[in-house]
């Protein structure tokens, strides 16, 4: 009998006790968390699980910047978008109050984009969150803001969404998605999904997939990067040639090159003259 209370007595300290709340004695309902210290979970985890506690840490321990969080409004910029125009807090639970905000739903498309978008100013951790929260938005303008803020993300949840939202039904993710490939560390990563771009019946998502693919410097679409400099939409064929110069710098022949200098769209006209003098003849 002394022996399986000893045991008991170990085990209760290894686990800290039932729980680390300290109760109150009347209602036996919990006041706050014993410990004070933000709760850090691994990225690897459910995300959900690293929110609720972040929310319940930020709540018991600043009640006051708790309720900034959870009450601050997006504000109308002057191109009309609604956007939180600057990051509330520099404490990375900040970003886990946004979430939460998120998940729990209401308010307009425009609120929730403005959630989206600024989870990328935030300082915790957000794109394994994002992964479930884009595929379970239906609003193609919130879809796009979770692209837009995984830019600022490294992890592979990052490129997760990125990549998701180069294959996604509307045309304004996928260009949100092929301009966001550009910048990210990773963006090399997407080559494959970037030159299937080139191929969009959407001049948007054609024209920023040859710009990202430029900027990458992705060799292996030199054929459809060429292909494209015939494009019907000046801005891709725009962005084709400006592309080719940056992954092999003349390599548009002459004769192409002559052809582009007559181009209607003088854009493209001065660039083909400019660099008719290192063209491959």
């Amino acid at each position: 009998m002394t022996r399986h209370a000893v045991t008991l007595i170990l085990f209760l300290a290894a686990c800290g006790g039932p729980d680390d709340t300290t109760l109150d004695q009347h209602s036996g309902t919990p006041l706050k968390p014993a410990v004070t210290a933000p709760t850090r979970q691994p990225v690897s985890g459910d995300w959900r699980v690293r929110v609720a506690a972040d929310v319940a840490d930020l709540q018991a321990t600043d009640p006051d910047l708790f309720a900034q969080l959870t009450s601050v409004s997006a504000q109308r910029s002057r191109a009309g978008i609604l956007r939180f125009s600057s990051t509330p807090s520099a404490d990375p639970r900040a970003t886990s109050v946004f979430l939460d905000r998120l998940v729990r739903g209401g308010g307009s498309v425009a609120e929730r984009a403005a959630l989206g978008e600024v989870l990328g100013r935030t300082t915790g951790t957000y794109a394994d969150a994002l992964v479930d929260l884009f595929a379970s938005e239906r609003e193609a303008s919130v879809r796009s803001a979770y692209v837009h803020s995984a830019k600022r993300a490294t992890s592979e949840h990052a490129v997760t969404v990125i990549q998701r939202g180069l294959g996604d039904s509307s045309t304004e993710v996928q260009a949100e998605a092929a301009r966001v490939a550009a910048g990210h560390p990773s963006g090399a990563r997407l080559a494959t999904e970037l030159r299937a771009a080139l191929a969009s019946s959407a001049p948007e998502v054609r024209s920023e997939a040859a710009r990202s693919l430029g900027i990458l410097g992705v060799e292996t679409a030199r054929g459809e990067l060429l292909a494209r400099l015939d494009d019907g939409a000046a801005d891709v064929r725009l962005e084709a040639l400006r592309a080719l110069d940056r992954i092999t710098p003349g390599s548009v022949d002459a004769t192409r090159l002559a052809l582009l200098s007559r181009d209607s769209d003088e854009r493209i006209s001065r660039l083909a003259v400019k660099l008719a003098d290192t063209a491959v003849r």
